[in-house]
């Protein structure tokens, strides 16, 4: 009797410890699936307007002699739309740069990005020493430069003040108007190692000299447009677009034919969006939990199997319950209780897991943005999003693994459950 025991003990904790093994690894996928997403819509502590921001990614424009170029905006369009009435604030940058450099026998590809003064407000850096350039700097063309502080390491070894000090990048001097803690790299618009004025830039580093053309519609710029509220993203957009669509052909001859202006939601991971709306459309949005509910579905099934192999290992255990006394619905409160103690426990196993598999690999899972180098740690978001999918993969779950035990246990007599049978 006790061999029996014993064997029956280690078998149920071989299938429970399979439960647990199989719902992480469940969770795990939907995490690492949710983090590629949350990581470019939802805000960070450096970028915390993403949320109620509309951006214009890129525009296309027909040249005089009918060809057609897509690219970021230029000036002419950015500055435009800096006048707008009805947003909280406009800045516009450029997409991020890169400034390669022999050193020790490798080749460092440092991050840039020039932008204009209205960009250190709408972003949120820690100054560990100086300030950032002001509007007047910017319309004085000074030749500044705010850097991390990796690239203070880099450039000065060893020193803590380099406030005022020149520095060198790309044959171009600048002055070191201040220092910031450094950005995790997959923060898309507040990343770089520098920042500088984009009239001390001027399109001389690894840009181009249109990039500093008040009358081009194309160059190098991205253009972030801040609601006051997130409620007020409808209008903005509406006065955006009527801005744009005024434009007239420029000196050149080029006239503009499109332009990608939305959320980030929209701009990178909708494939179904109307060309009339500002963010993801419906499909996409119900695309994301079909998505979901696609990567849970396979350990779904194998779930089912497993928990069926266990409910009959433990009908003997519920008949002996039901002898004491108790009820058929008590004993299916405890089915439920004991599933999802395991399923939480297996749930808090996979998002650990989830995350870490992000943070050891980012390359593979932060496919947006352009990381040359992943220095340091990735930003890794928890949002309302991944709270509400991670529930909604508890509630599948438990309802998988409880609902076949449960439906044995209204089907099975005690005296044939105590005998193994099934009546």
């Amino acid at each position: 009797m006790s061999r029996a025991y014993k064997i029956n003990k280690e078998k149920g904790w071989f299938l429970t410890a399979a439960y647990l093994l199989l719902t992480a690894l469940t969770v795990m996928l939907v995490v690492q699936k949710q983090l590629s997403q949350d990581y470019v819509t939802s805000n960070s502590p450096w970028e915390p307007n993403v949320e109620r921001s509309l951006f214009l990614q890129s525009v296309g424009v027909q040249d005089a002699d009918g060809r057609e170029n897509y690219i970021f905006a230029g000036l002419r369009f950015a500055q435009a739309l800096k006048q707008m009435e009805t947003p909280e604030m406009v800045s516009f940058y450029t997409w991020v740069r890169y400034v390669e450099e022999f050193v020790n026998g490798r080749v460092f590809a440092i991050p840039f990005v020039a932008t204009d003064a209205e960009y250190w407000e709408v972003m949120q850096f820690s100054f560990v020493e100086g300030a950032p350039y002001t509007v007047d700097d910017v319309e004085r063309s000074r030749p500044l430069v705010i850097i991390s502080e990796w690239a203070r390491e880099h450039y000065f070894p060893g020193e803590t003040s380099v406030v005022g000090r020149q520095l060198s990048i790309d044959g171009h001097d600048f002055e070191v108007c201040g220092v910031v803690k450094d950005v995790p790299y997959n923060n898309l618009g507040a990343y770089g190692e520098f920042w500088l004025p984009y009239t001390a830039w001027d399109g001389k580093i690894h840009g181009s000299s249109s990039s500093n053309d008040p009358n081009s519609l194309v160059g190098l710029y991205i253009v972030q447009i801040v609601a006051r509220h997130k409620s007020d993203m409808p209008k903005v957009y509406e006065e955006g677009c009527t801005l744009a669509e005024s434009f007239g052909a420029s000196e050149d001859g080029s006239k503009l034919i499109w332009y990608q202006l939305g959320t980030r939601g929209k701009n990178y991971l909708s494939r179904n969006a109307s060309s009339d709306d500002f963010d993801m459309g419906r499909k996409d949005k119900v695309k994301g939990w079909l998505d979901s509910l696609w990567l849970l579905l396979v350990p779904l099934l194998a779930l089912i199997c497993l928990t069926y192999t266990i409910s009959n290992e433990q009908s003997r255990a519920y008949a002996i319950r039901r002898v004491h006394g108790a009820s058929r619905s008590e004993v299916a409160l405890q089915i439920v209780r004991q599933g999802a103690k395991v399923l939480l426990l297996g749930i808090i196993i996979g998002v650990a897991l989830g995350y870490l598999l992000v943070y050891v690999l980012p390359e593979v899972f932060l496919y947006y943005g352009d990381v040359r180098e992943f220095r340091g740690a990735p930003w890794l978001p928890f949002t309302w999003t991944m709270l509400a999918k991670l529930l909604f993969a508890f509630v599948l779950l438990l309802f998988a693994s409880t609902l076949l035990p449960i439906i044995k246990l209204y089907r099975t007599s005690v005296i044939f459950a105590l005998k193994g049978g099934i009546q």
